[in-house]
């Protein structure tokens, strides 16, 4: 009986003693690499891939091309625009939107000076004076025309009130037709257009 107990005795030390030299070796490799964690370095990886998804996007929304930014530098460029009218032949006969107040400064414009270019070729850009000496946000608080290829007031300076035209009537026209490169230039114009426009 004594033997037997002597022997358990001994299996319980042996297997005590392992369990040791197990937990001190887990304690050193910890000690030494620290921790895994694995949620932290999900956090990090996520953070940076956010961060480089944000430049990208940054990046793309302010591309802007050569063509682009030449076609941009022109629309405040007054010498390439011509005079279309001096009063005889009035170009804003669109759709009234019903307000009252633009509404009844039309007359002024058709009667006044009228100046027009064609950007790229293709979209019609409009100066006029000023006649109200309105602010950019009043000009923008009025409803113009309600129609489809008007030409609209979109910025107001202290003497003068740029409008623009639009790209056809909403139709787009056949790719084998002549007028479709034409329609490809006015898109171009355009997104200088509301480039432009952002950027004011």
């Amino acid at each position: 009986m004594t033997k037997r107990l002597t022997i358990t005795i001994l299996i319980l030390v042996v297997v005590a003693l392992g369990a040791a030299v197990w937990a001190y070796v887990q304690f050193q490799q910890v000690g030494l690499v620290g921790p895994v964690n694995t949620n932290q370095d999900t956090n990090v990886n996520q953070n940076i891939n956010d961060s480089q998804n944000q430049n990208l996007n940054i990046n793309a929304s302010n591309e802007v091309t050569k063509e682009i930014e030449e076609l941009i530098n022109q629309i405040e460029d007054w010498s390439l625009y011509e005079k279309v009218s001096d009063g005889e032949n009035g170009i804003f006969s669109f759709d009234s939107c019903g307000d009252e107040e633009f509404d009844q400064v039309i007359p002024l414009f058709n009667a006044g000076v009228i100046y027009s270019f064609k950007l790229n070729d293709g979209l019609q850009l409009v100066y006029t004076p000023n006649y109200k000496h309105w602010t950019n946000d009043k000009l923008l608080s009025l409803k113009s025309f309600c129609q489809a290829g008007a030409i609209w007031p979109k910025r107001a300076y202290k003497d003068k009130v740029l409008w623009i035209g639009s790209c056809g009537s909403g139709f787009k026209p056949e790719e084998s037709s002549p007028e479709y490169q034409g329609f490809l230039r006015c898109l171009e114009a355009e997104k200088a257009v509301k480039i432009f426009l952002e950027q004011k």
